[in-house]
């Protein structure tokens, strides 16, 4: 059985298996039928068998990078702070404004360095037998933490004051906040981990000596 290559004056053995096909200038010799796997391989591959002509497999095209540079690959990413569209969850506050308001971002619930918004992620409700129970509610949850951070990061409110006053609005302050800040250890008071802690709290640097430290987490809280 004649075999011819596709590759013009190919010589070499090739070995399938338990076959060999030795070429020289591109034709084999093969006694007997090829093995059917053989076979399949070397008819999809452009080889020749028997009276038939070889035939040269299509070659893939490479695309040129350069060609078009412009095209979208995926989903286009949209900045909701630049472009805010109805819709978006928890967009940042001042999105789209063209007045240089700062713009801030309320976040996910309880995620990064802003207020943990006390009460339910939702709204409550009681059941049949009066069983206080929690709704979630996406409107109400982006309400109270927009709120939030305009308050924290806008409007440079302290942390412990917003988050009892956001919490007593659904009757569920959080005990350790109850009457923030004046329950509060001055900032001039406050020493080693207990100063970082209230610096922390309040979203500002803990670098610089202590005394720089009070004196930053002082000029935040509004204390002389």
């Amino acid at each position: 059985m004649k075999i011819t290559s596709p590759a013009e004056g190919y010589t070499k053995q090739d070995r399938y298996g338990e076959t060999v096909l030795d070429f020289k200038d591109g034709v084999a010799e093969f006694d007997g039928d090829l093995p059917h796997a053989v076979r399949q391989y070397l008819v999809g591959a452009g080889y020749g068998i028997g009276s038939k002509k070889p035939t040269l497999p299509e070659q893939a095209v490479e695309p040129d990078p350069h060609a078009d540079p412009h095209v979208q690959l995926g989903t286009p990413l949209r900045d909701a702070a630049v472009d805010p569209q109805e819709g978006d969850f928890l967009p940042p506050v001042n999105a789209g404004n063209t007045e240089g308001l700062p713009i801030v971002a309320p976040g996910i619930h309880a995620v990064g360095t802003g207020p943990i918004v006390p009460g339910p992620v939702g709204r409550f409700e009681k059941d049949e037998d009066g069983t206080k129970v929690v709704i979630p509610d996406t409107d109400v949850q982006q309400e109270r933490e927009t709120t939030a951070a305009e308050e924290v990061f806008i409007e440079q409110r302290d942390v412990p004051t917003v988050t009892a006053e956001l919490g007593g609005d659904v009757g569920h302050p959080a005990p350790d906040l109850v009457g923030a800040p004046s329950d509060v250890a001055p900032a001039s008071d406050l020493k080693s981990e207990a100063l970082d802690a209230a610096l922390e709290e309040a979203g500002l640097a803990k670098s610089g000596s202590a005394d720089e430290k009070r004196a930053r987490l002082a000029e935040h809280r509004g204390e002389a």
